[in-house]
């Protein structure tokens, strides 16, 4: 019984002993540094060849009693020099982590401890001699041969392969490639690294790399190995033990076992491949690296399947990605019994787009579709109400599955199981885990594209009280963008986010897969996904501050209206009711996003969220309420922008009739009021201005209230003179125009942005009635004074460059307006793209400019192409485009083109007429235009017939001396001049 039990000693100590050499070995093969322990590398692998051959003499029963003792002293002292190599490599060869002071402290060190090296060197050398002699007077053949654990093909691959493998060839073929030839053994080992994120397909992959090449006998071995975490790699190993024949059963423990096991394969003359799948958190392997499974040499190849970034240091990497539409739209149809047609291949394709081409969320949603038998056309139609049971859905044969949280049974692997994986692995260091989740929570609130750092660092610079959870971005109370790097990494390495980098003006950028982003939503309860819908708006309304957002460059620009569009989806799912999008302390991001939504030419948007504004602000405090009247009016200028221009002047006039009510219907006494703040009181106060024009609903209680309301009443009142510009009553409009300046005046300054934007409204209408030489003095000041307080490149000097380019060009200074122009548009290319509403508007008044000044094929050019951008975004009807086709059959007429100038300008005309009305400036202008093309044709009569009526409304709006009558009264008499020139 003593003989036996020291016989498992000897045993266990060769194990461990193996395995520590192991250990050695790869440090050593490891390092930079092979050269200086080239002797010892050469002496370990044979140590440890003869130390696994005595184990297995020992196993068979082969080594007598009395050697016992001499071979149990012979390998503790290997034991004790092996131990010491390591303590001295550990001092003396670098580590991934260390810093460059350190690593030449190292290798200093190094040159000190060489005699130690070749003391151990030379110790080692000794036993070998001694254990070789003790193999050699054995006088037992057998124990010299390597272990051949199998005879026979094995192939111990888990049964979860799917039938049907789709697609993928050019990732299969990456991986034989890469493992190469297996015809020779060698001490460098051939290792392949899938990465991607959880859904993709890593481990069928490798499935599927396996069949092929166990078919094509590639391997004569195949094992597989659960590296989640130590306890199942561990396990793994244990099961393989028990696979191999002639195993020994008596093993003390795992160590022992694994080393075996490593001796195994390793000696093993046929090719063989290791497995380690879901390799996804290297941090479980702090304790023992997971290479330290890995046996040294030999002719096999290892395969690591693994979500975490950091394991492509391992070996050759292969990324997975998504898969292609083809694959699949093919593992949709395959896997969910549907028949392919025209209809429902289209139905597949939005559904796939939606599913972010992921393979688990694919195959899952097939199952559903064939489980319940649905139509996919209404399965597409329904997916975003069901998409949270389609995405947990798992039937019950399932091929996709994975041990969790270190159990030993394992579980059907959804979409939300394999995600929540990943944030298990998430760390809970100096940064809370809780504010990681926090952070990767609202991120899928944000955008499901790319997010960036600055929409993060904004929010912490401009807004009072950040949530806890952005204080792991911080240093000393001040942002600091190296944490927020770390928070990113963390996340990318576990595929929760993809990294996209770093950029001076953005920061850190990352993107988000669109099946990451409903799952991190549906994770959490409804009401906190009301929570984290609202921070999202807020974060995103602190980047929307007209002054602020109009300067960033364009790509930013169109970044955050990808912010506004998830915000504005995530209110219309969670913000209803109660807790509202435009009710309550969102009300105002509504307002900035329906402001931002305008300027960016995204009207459809921008109405609808303006309609529910006005409906709120209604049932709040009425219709006659100044915020509610304002948001009508807003309402109706998008309407407007739109070319919906019965719509508009609907909500004009309702409009106007409301704030005829606030500011009385004796304009002259409103004017007076308005313009002087103490007039009828001789103390502020609200029973001494009982008599201020105000709405029911409005509380004045002091000077400091008096002069916020009205200066929001200045607001008011320019609104209330634009809805009368818009409806042609331009008397009125200058009235309350200039009412309005007084005030901002005098409680803003003559030198504020309100008061510049006035003044450019007033010169506006002061140019539409003809008065140029005040227009253009007006709008010289305003381009001044906007260069100095906002710059000369921001839009609201640029809109101020416009109009005087305008004044400039009917005023006949073409030069000066031709410089405008180009500045203008140049910008306008620049900060909102070639294809923004107003960058077109300004190029059609640029031909406009070149038409007068005879340059007809340049201003046919510039028409052709505002044509064609402001029909695709505002359509062919709308009044912007209907103005560069009748610029355009100018152009025509000048060249003598009278057929086709005559076919386009009736055309335009007619629809003008339809959509604005007869008596707008604009349609009169085109009927004068109409007119001159009679003449020039020959057609009098008709010429006289058009330029009369046109010259008798012009007369009604604007009266006897405007720059329009004059020009019709010249074409008028150039007409008679010709009739008596004829008779």
């Amino acid at each position: 019984m003593a003989e036996v039990i020291t016989a498992i000693g000897i045993i266990s100590n060769i194990f461990q002993l193996v395995d520590l050499g192991n250990r050695v070995l790869t440090r050593i093969t490891d390092s930079q540094c092979r050269s200086r322990f080239q002797c010892i590398e050469m002496q370990i692998p044979l140590l440890l060849d003869i130390l696994n051959r005595l184990r297995n003499s020992i196993d068979k029963d082969i080594v007598s009693k009395a050697g016992y003792q001499v071979l149990k002293q012979t390998i503790l002292s290997c034991q004790d020099q092996i131990e010491a190599l390591s303590r001295l490599l550990h001092i003396i060869l670098p580590s991934p982590g260390d810093s460059m002071f350190q690593r030449t402290i190292k290798a200093i060190k190094s040159f000190r401890e060489e005699g130690k090296v070749a003391v151990i060197q030379k110790a080692l050398e000794e036993h070998k001699t001694t254990l070789i002699l003790y193999c050699v007077q054995l006088g037992n053949e057998r124990s010299l041969l390597p272990i051949e654990y199998s005879h026979s093909p094995y192939f111990g691959t888990p049964a979860l392969r799917v039938k049907q493998f789709i697609g993928r060839t050019n990732e299969i073929a990456a991986i034989d490639e890469a493992i190469g030839d297996l015809g020779m053994r060698t001490l460098h080992k051939r290792v392949v690294v899938i990465i991607g994120m959880g859904g993709t397909g890593k481990t069928q992959l490798t499935l599927e790399f396996c069949h092929q090449a166990s078919v094509a006998g590639k391997f004569s071995t195949i094992f597989w190995i659960d590296a989640s975490s130590l306890a199942t790699v561990s396990r793994s190993f244990e099961s393989i033990l028990e696979m191999l024949p002639n195993s020994p059963r008596s093993l003390p423990d795992a160590a022992a076992k694994i080393a075996f096991v490593k001796y195994a394969i390793r000696t093993s003359t046929k090719p063989w491949l290791l497995v380690f799948d879901n390799f996804d958190w290297p941090c479980a392997f702090q304790e023992r690296p997971i290479q330290s499974f890995f046996p040294a040499g030999g002719c096999g190849a290892f395969i690591i399947t693994s979500r975490h970034k950091g394991s492509q240091r391992l070996g050759n990497t292969i990324h997975l990605e998504n898969m292609s539409e083809a694959n699949c739209l093919e593992l949709l149809f395959q896997r969910s019994g549907r028949k392919q047609s025209a209809k429902s291949v289209d139905d597949a394709k939005a559904l796939v787009d939606r599913l972010g081409y992921l393979p688990l969320a694919i195959d899952q949603a097939a199952a559903y579709i064939n489980t319940r038998n649905i139509d996919l056309q209404d399965f597409v139609e329904s997916y975003d109400s069901r998409k949270e049971s389609v995405l947990k859905h798992t039937p019950e044969l399932w091929e996709y599955r994975r041990v969790i949280d270190q159990g030993n049974t394992e579980s059907l692997l959804s979409v939300f199981t394999t995600w929540e994986v990943s944030v298990g692995f998430i760390s809970n260091d100096h940064y809370n885990k809780d504010s990681k989740v926090n952070f990767l929570t609202v991120s899928a609130f944000l955008n499901n594209f790319t997010i960036s750092e600055y929409i993060f660092r904004q929010y912490s610079s401009g807004h009072t009280s950040d949530p806890d959870w952005m204080e792991m971005f911080k240093t000393s109370h001040h942002w600091d963008r190296y944490k927020f790097e770390d928070v990113i990494v963390e996340l990318s390495s576990l595929s929760l986010i993809q990294n996209l980098g770093y950029s001076s003006d953005y920061g850190y950028k990352f993107l988000m897969h669109p099946i990451v982003r409903d799952w991190v939503k549906l994770r959490i309860s409804y009401h906190n996904r009301q929570l984290f819908a609202k921070e999202a708006i807020l974060m995103v309304t602190n980047s929307i501050d007209e002054n602020y957002s109009e300067q960033l460059p364009l790509h930013k620009k169109r970044d955050i209206l990808a912010y506004l569009d998830s915000c504005v989806t995530n209110a219309d799912l969670y913000l209803e009711g109660t807790n509202s999008f435009v009710g309550g302390g969102l009300r105002n991001a509504a307002v900035k996003f329906a402001c931002f939504y305008k300027r960016q030419a995204r009207y459809d948007e921008a109405k609808r969220l303006w309609m529910k504004i006005v409906r709120a602000r209604e049932n709040d405090n009425g219709a006659d309420d100044l915020k509610t009247l304002d948001a009508t009016f807003e309402l109706g200028n998008v309407f407007g922008k739109e070319g919906q221009y019965q719509k508009a002047q609907d909500l004009y006039a309702r409009t106007v009739a409301g704030y005829e009510k606030w500011f009385g219907m004796h304009q002259e006494d409103s004017s007076r009021l308005l313009a002087n703040p103490t007039y009828g009181c001789n103390e502020v106060s609200d029973e001494n201005c009982r008599d201020f024009p105000r709405g029911p609903s409005v509380h004045l209680p002091g000077q400091r209230h008096l002069l916020g309301y009205l200066d929001e009443s200045a607001a008011s009142v320019v609104r209330l003179a634009t809805a009368y510009r818009k409806q042609g009553r331009y008397s009125e409009a200058i009235l309350w125009y200039t009412t309005a300046l007084s005030i901002q005046e005098k409680l803003l300054g003559s030198d504020h942005l309100d008061t510049f934007k006035t003044l450019m409204n007033l010169a506006v209408m002061k140019c539409e009635m003809g008065e140029l030489v005040e227009a253009e003095n007006i709008l010289e000041r305003v381009v001044s004074g906007r260069e100095r307080k906002q710059g000369k490149d921001h839009l609201n000097t640029l809109r101020a460059v416009y109009n005087l380019a305008r004044v400039c060009s009917m005023s006949g200074k073409y030069k000066h307006s031709e410089i405008l122009y180009d500045r203008a548009l140049r910008e306008q290319e620049k900060q909102l793209g070639h294809d923004h509403p107003f960058t077109l508007k300004t190029a059609k008044d640029f031909a406009q400019l070149r038409y007068l000044q005879g340059n007809y094929i340049e201003a046919e050019i510039l028409y052709m192409r505002a044509i064609s951008g402001l029909s695709q975004k505002c359509g062919s009807e709308h009044p912007n485009t209907l103005s560069a086709a009748t610029g355009l059959s100018n152009v025509y007429r000048e060249q003598g083109k009278y057929l086709a100038a005559q076919e386009l300008h009736s055309k335009t005309l007619s629809v003008l007429e339809t959509h604005l009305g007869y008596n707008r400036p604009n349609v009169l202008r085109a009927v004068r235009d109409l007119g001159i093309l009679f003449y020039r044709v020959g057609k009098l009569k008709e010429a006289k017939e058009v330029l009369e009526r046109a010259r008798e409304e012009f007369t009604r709006l604007f009266g006897p001396w405007h720059r329009d009558i004059v020009e019709c009264n010249q074409h008028i008499a150039k007409i008679g001049v010709f009739k008596e020139t004829v008779s």
